[in-house]
């Protein structure tokens, strides 16, 4: 039996532990920051302040005037707002000019500050669902490593055609146990979240947030293989209702129990 135990512990306020359990025994334990403390999976429209070529890096300002740090590698398919045309409002791609000092462009959060570490971000853009992820600039099909070599080749004669000359698609585990129409059904989603999203860019102004990145629990959540998941027991009643939102989601021959533990006498963390 498989479950995914999800609580606090009086040391960590404001971190959420997550424990994967099967048959009794910790499987694997992840921390994620509490809702509204995140930066990590924001898009915003950021400015280049300054570029530092001995370390290929730029320093990118985005909302509050938070710096985060860019790998120059990072931006060779990164969406500038304050280009013209052809770069303006769509992935560059490869032909563009180099990134420079007060360019203006559109960069996603992927790591958090730590200590005296600035936050990470990107240019490359990722937009996650449960069964896809859309990566603009990529254009190719990716399929998750979990799934077996006969699973993947069928995934991938099936969904080739989703690919464009603007973005690509990773398909994630849980797309091997899906069907054909959900996951057609989600890429329409992701397409039309990504046509907003630079629609957005192209009117919004500068160190705008254009959108909030999932909380690292769904994320964590989107990640786990629902087939062979038995139950979700926390005793966080915000982590309950997203649990609820999200399991809601889920297809119908997705059977895993939701238990909101609430025993004054021993805590869940006890257990």
């Amino acid at each position: 039996m498989q479950k995914f135990v999800i609580t606090t512990l009086p040391e960590y306020p404001k971190r959420q532990f997550l424990f994967q359990v099967k048959d009794g025994r910790v499987m694997q334990i992840c921390a994620v920051q509490s809702a509204g403390q995140q930066l990590l999976g924001n898009i915003y429209i950021g400015k280049i302040q300054n570029i530092a070529e001995n370390i290929h890096a730029a320093f990118v300002e985005i909302e509050g005037g938070q710096l985060c740090y860019v790998p120059l590698e990072e931006l060779s398919h990164a969406i500038y707002t304050s280009r013209p045309d052809p770069w303006r409002g769509r992935p560059a791609g490869t032909g563009c000019p180099k990134p420079r000092p007060g360019d203006e462009l559109l960069v996603q959060v992927t790591k958090e500050a730590l200590k005296t570490k600035l936050p990470g971000a990107t240019g490359r853009l990722s937009l996650v669902g449960t069964y896809l992820i859309l990566t603009p600039g990529k254009c190719m099909l990716g399929v998750s490593g979990k799934l077996s070599p006969a699973r993947k080749e069928e995934l991938k004669t099936a969904f080739g055609d989703l690919v464009t000359e603007e973005y690509g698609f990773i398909l994630r585990t849980n797309a091997g146990s899906a069907g054909e129409a959900l996951i057609r059904k989600e890429a329409k989603e992701l397409e039309q979240r990504y046509e907003t999203l630079k629609q957005k860019a192209v009117s919004r102004s500068c160190f705008s947030c254009i959108e909030r990145g999932e909380e690292e629990l769904l994320l964590e959540m989107r990640s786990l293989n629902l087939s062979t998941l038995d139950e979700i027991i926390t005793d966080l009643p915000d982590v309950k209702c997203a649990a609820e939102r999200f399991l809601a989601e889920q297809p119908a021959d997705i059977a895993v129990q939701l238990r909101f533990y609430d025993d004054p006498i021993l805590p869940l963390r006890k257990l």
